[in-house]
Protein backbone atom coordinates (compact mmCIF):
# COMPACT_ATOMS: atom_id res chain seq x y z
CA UNK A 1 0.00 0.00 0.00
CA UNK A 2 1.25 3.40 -0.75
CA UNK A 3 1.90 5.49 1.98
CA UNK A 4 -0.68 8.96 1.34
CA UNK A 5 -2.75 6.54 -1.05
CA UNK A 6 -3.94 6.13 -4.11
CA UNK A 7 -6.20 6.73 -7.44
CA UNK A 8 -8.55 3.18 -8.16
CA UNK A 9 -8.84 3.27 -11.59
CA UNK A 10 -11.06 0.50 -11.85
CA UNK A 11 -13.21 1.60 -9.36
CA UNK A 12 -12.63 5.49 -9.70
CA UNK A 13 -12.26 5.70 -6.50
CA UNK A 14 -9.44 7.40 -3.63
CA UNK A 15 -8.13 4.64 -1.39
CA UNK A 16 -6.53 5.75 1.77
CA UNK A 17 -2.78 4.81 2.30
CA UNK A 18 -1.43 3.90 6.08
CA UNK A 19 -0.49 7.48 6.98
CA UNK A 20 -3.58 9.16 6.32
CA UNK A 21 -5.67 5.59 7.99
CA UNK A 22 -3.35 5.98 11.05
CA UNK A 23 -3.70 10.01 11.73
CA UNK A 24 -7.56 9.58 10.94
CA UNK A 25 -7.59 6.72 14.25
CA UNK A 26 -5.40 8.91 16.53
CA UNK A 27 -7.68 12.02 15.51
CA UNK A 28 -10.82 10.12 15.90
CA UNK A 29 -9.44 8.54 19.39
CA UNK A 30 -8.14 11.45 21.14
CA UNK A 31 -9.38 11.31 24.27
CA UNK A 32 -6.72 12.59 26.51
CA UNK A 33 -5.18 15.84 26.13
CA UNK A 34 -2.25 14.65 27.99
CA UNK A 35 -0.83 11.61 25.88
CA UNK A 36 0.58 11.80 22.88
CA UNK A 37 0.42 9.31 19.96
CA UNK A 38 3.66 8.92 17.67
CA UNK A 39 4.11 7.73 14.24
CA UNK A 40 7.37 6.49 13.31
CA UNK A 41 8.68 6.69 9.82
CA UNK A 42 12.00 4.51 10.01
CA UNK A 43 14.15 3.58 6.86
CA UNK A 44 15.71 5.77 4.14
CA UNK A 45 13.72 9.32 3.63
CA UNK A 46 13.96 10.49 0.21
CA UNK A 47 11.97 13.38 -0.87
CA UNK A 48 9.66 11.97 -3.04
CA UNK A 49 7.73 11.02 -0.25
CA UNK A 50 8.66 13.29 2.76
CA UNK A 51 7.67 16.35 0.95
CA UNK A 52 4.32 15.78 1.47
CA UNK A 53 4.78 16.11 5.18
CA UNK A 54 5.83 19.70 4.97
CA UNK A 55 2.86 21.11 5.79
CA UNK A 56 2.16 18.57 8.81
CA UNK A 57 5.33 19.84 10.28
CA UNK A 58 4.97 23.50 9.70
CA UNK A 59 2.34 25.93 11.51
CA UNK A 60 -0.34 24.27 9.23
CA UNK A 61 -0.54 20.50 10.73
CA UNK A 62 -2.26 19.70 7.74
CA UNK A 63 -1.67 16.69 5.70
CA UNK A 64 -3.33 17.27 1.97
CA UNK A 65 -3.85 13.82 0.44
CA UNK A 66 -4.09 13.01 -3.22
CA UNK A 67 -7.92 13.21 -3.56
CA UNK A 68 -7.56 17.03 -2.40
CA UNK A 69 -8.88 16.02 1.29
CA UNK A 70 -7.47 18.03 4.42
CA UNK A 71 -6.57 16.11 7.10
CA UNK A 72 -5.91 18.42 9.96
CA UNK A 73 -3.47 17.06 12.78
CA UNK A 74 -4.01 17.85 16.39
CA UNK A 75 -1.04 19.04 18.81
CA UNK A 76 -1.41 15.22 20.07
CA UNK A 77 0.30 13.61 16.88
CA UNK A 78 4.01 13.97 17.13
CA UNK A 79 6.55 11.82 14.29
CA UNK A 80 9.57 10.59 13.91
CA UNK A 81 11.77 9.74 11.13
CA UNK A 82 14.17 7.84 11.93
CA UNK A 83 17.09 6.93 9.22
CA UNK A 84 20.60 6.75 9.08
CA UNK A 85 21.21 9.33 5.97
CA UNK A 86 20.08 12.76 5.58
CA UNK A 87 21.93 12.38 1.69
CA UNK A 88 18.35 12.44 0.03
CA UNK A 89 16.48 14.53 2.17
CA UNK A 90 15.16 17.89 1.22
CA UNK A 91 16.40 21.02 3.23
CA UNK A 92 12.81 21.78 3.64
CA UNK A 93 11.79 18.92 5.69
CA UNK A 94 15.46 19.45 7.92
CA UNK A 95 14.20 22.97 8.44
CA UNK A 96 11.02 22.04 9.63
CA UNK A 97 12.09 18.66 12.10
CA UNK A 98 14.37 18.71 15.20
CA UNK A 99 17.68 16.76 13.73
CA UNK A 100 19.10 14.09 15.93
CA UNK A 101 22.51 12.50 15.69
CA UNK A 102 23.33 8.95 17.49
CA UNK A 103 26.09 7.47 16.45
CA UNK A 104 25.28 3.55 16.17
CA UNK A 105 28.37 2.92 18.12
CA UNK A 106 27.41 5.00 21.12
CA UNK A 107 24.17 5.16 21.10
CA UNK A 108 22.28 1.48 21.76
CA UNK A 109 18.73 0.11 21.66
CA UNK A 110 19.03 -0.91 25.40
CA UNK A 111 20.29 2.96 26.33
CA UNK A 112 17.23 4.01 24.64
CA UNK A 113 14.42 2.20 26.52
CA UNK A 114 16.70 2.71 29.82
CA UNK A 115 15.41 6.40 29.85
Amino acid sequence: MFIQGYYEQNTETYVNGIVPKIFKKFISEQTNKNCSNWVVADGPIDSSWTDDFNPVLDDNMKLTLFSGELIKMNENIKMIFETDSLDNCSPDLVSRSGVLLLESNTFTFKNLIAY
